[in-house]
């Protein structure tokens, strides 16, 4: 940081200070900058002494300073100064977003832990200190037992709690006590203020706080006001996110317009279910890291789902009771899920399925003369060792199937598939399965199909079948992949000249080009990746016929790229951007 910043007193932006020692370079110069405004961020704060030194910023005097940082180091170092340097950070009330990090107090000041509770029923703007504030952010003040009483800031909107690790309780505190309304009317009376508890918070986050044992709510209460009824918390909560929280064994179950909810690592299920029991607005549920949850409808006791993803829940076994009105289901990495559910078919508004990681599933039931998902519009099948086929009615009649991935199944056989049925298909990759055995019909008329993916086979005429079948198509881009031992390219690829991208993967003992590589006339990019044993490109002729090609990749083939700095070195010289293991290459300096 520049020495004596504070002699620039007409200076309004400044995105961050980096205190210092000596003079010039302390904290005291942001006291003379009395016309900042918009973001502030101030690192090195374990380098001011006490309370007095911080107060030397002013910050309370710095009304068009909206958006504050409070950042320390990283180290060990005596809290009691943390705590009386923050207290003499007080900003001013028209602050809208503040973060403070790596704060190493025991407990928060008084301007923090009371900034919305009232100390003059008569002065509203008292009551309120902070009562701008959109955005918190309290991370890793790993110190910390006590969150502040936050339940009535007027505006906040966001709110991240994490890296608490001394964090054990959630309670009613962080909401503010009944002594804190202090009679204040309700925002239907004096415009103000509300008598709801969060009244505008939108996103909660409670990240890595691996001591937290129970995040208690309140009992209603009355309003106070005069006026029937109870007073709402969470009225405005639409996004909720619990991630490594693993201790936690209760929550509130309040959320009246929750639309998302994200947990993620948490051992026990139970907070899972309360948060979910009342909230029928939920429509994404992200669910990740929890070995409890062995049956979807332990949690899912509303059917108003549109998004569902259950990831690494080792334990899972029973998916049934999604609702009909899920839209993207994704299933990752539960090992000991066997099938999907019997009433898939009836999930007539699914657009989206991804199955992947999932070992132990062997078959996809699709009743007898039922048929599959109308409104498919993308099927993934990756790395499912135990899936053998698909069954054809599935995808019977999907017009609207857009993208089809079969990949990394090891004991996938056969595609009993007619993508006839599939008119609209842009993507198709099939590869990575070396026991498949058929490949799919009706490729011929697919007029949509774009990207391409294939192989390896374990026939090599299966790629050449799938190839001649595309030889009309309108393929743009092409990923082949072959074997160890595979010595050449399929012929039938040169008649691929729509083709503007092209990937050749895995050929093992491919050891030159074809000349027929130069027909492509249309490509564009060419990806030349793990031919451990290629060395030589297309002859200098065939080369310059490709001359719409903009871009070269060779990656992790040595032999070839040993030759790119001599023999091969003006067949590419026309190409204007080529990158060898994924860096860009000069010609001139090889």
């Amino acid at each position: 940081m520049p020495k004596g910043m504070g002699q620039l007193t007409s200076l309004q932006t400044l995105q961050f200070f980096n205190v210092g020692k000596g003079k010039g370079r302390t904290i005291g110069e942001l006291g003379c900058l009395k016309n900042l405004r918009g973001r502030l961020q101030i690192r090195n704060l374990e380098l001011v002494n006490g309370k007095e030194g911080a107060q030397q910023a002013d910050l309370l005097k710095k009304p068009y300073v909206d958006d504050l940082g409070f950042q320390w180091g990283s180290g060990n170092r005596e809290d009691d100064n943390d705590e009386n340097v923050l207290e003499g950070l007080q900003p001013h009330p028209n602050l809208h977003s503040l973060r403070i990090r790596n704060y190493n107090g025991g407990r928060f000041p008084k301007w923090l832990m009371t900034m919305a509770v009232c100390k003059n029923s008569m002065d509203a703007s008292s009551s309120t200190r902070l009562n701008k504030l959109v955005k918190l952010r309290l991370r890793y003040c790993k110190m910390c037992t006590e969150v502040p009483a936050l339940g009535l800031l007027p505006s906040l909107q966001f709110l991240e709690l994490k890296g608490l690790e001394n964090l054990k309780s959630i309670g009613p505190s962080f909401y503010g006590s009944a002594d804190d309304y202090c009679g204040l009317r309700s925002s239907r009376n004096s415009g103000e203020l509300s008598s709801n508890l969060f009244p505008a918070l939108k996103t909660l986050k409670l990240v890595k706080m691996p001591n937290l044992i129970e995040w208690l709510g309140v009992e209603a209460t009355p309003t106070g006001d005069g006026n029937e009824g109870l007073r709402v918390f969470f009225p405005s909560l639409e996004d909720l996110n619990i991630k490594m929280c693993p201790k936690l064994t209760t929550a509130p179950s309040n959320f009246p317009i929750l639309k998302k909810l994200t947990i993620e690592k948490m051992d026990q299920l139970l907070p899972v279910k309360q948060i979910c029991s009342n909230a029928t607005t939920l429509n994404d549920l992200w669910i990740k890291g929890m070995p409890e949850l062995t049956c979807v409808q332990d949690v899912l006791t509303k059917q108003n789902l549109e998004w569902l993803t259950l990831e690494d829940c080792p334990n899972l076994i029973d998916i049934q009771g999604c609702g009909t009105s899920l839209k993207k289901l994704d299933i990752i990495n539960c090992e000991k899920l066997s099938e999907l559910p019997e009433d898939l078919h009836q999930l007539q508004a699914l657009e989206t399925l991804n199955v992947m990681q999932c070992p132990n599933i062997k078959s996809i039931a699709i009743p007898s003369g039922q048929h599959g998902i109308k409104f498919l519009r993308e099927l993934r099948i990756v790395d499912c060792s135990g899936l053998k086929s698909l069954p054809a009615e599935m995808l019977h009649s999907r017009t609207s199937l857009s993208r089809l991935a079969v990949k990394r199944c090891s004991n996938f056989e056969s595609f009993p598939i007619d993508l006839q049925q599939t008119p609209s298909l842009v993507t198709l990759l099939l590869s990575f399965c070396p026991k498949l055995t058929t490949i799919p019909k009706g490729l011929n008329p697919l007029s949509c199909l774009r990207v391409l993916s294939i192989g390896p086979f374990p026939d090599l005429r299966l790629e050449a079948e799938l190839l001649s079948a595309l030889a009309s198509s309108s393929v743009r881009a092409l990923t082949i992949v072959g074997w160890p031992h595979s010595n050449s390219l399929p012929e039938q690829l040169q008649y691929l000249t729509a083709i503007t991208l092209l990937r050749i993967s895995k050929f093992g003992s491919v050891e030159t080009l074809p000349d027929w590589l130069g027909n492509l006339g249309s490509l564009e990019r060419l990806h030349l990746i793990d031919c451990e044993k290629l060395r030589y490109l297309p002859p200098m002729a065939a080369m310059r016929r490709l001359t719409k090609l903009r871009f070269l990749s060779i990656a992790d083939c040595p032999l070839l790229q040993e030759s790119c700095s001599k023999s091969e070195r003006l067949k590419i010289s026309h190409i204007p951007t080529i990158l060898i293991d994924d860096e860009r290459v000069d010609l001139t300096q090889l």
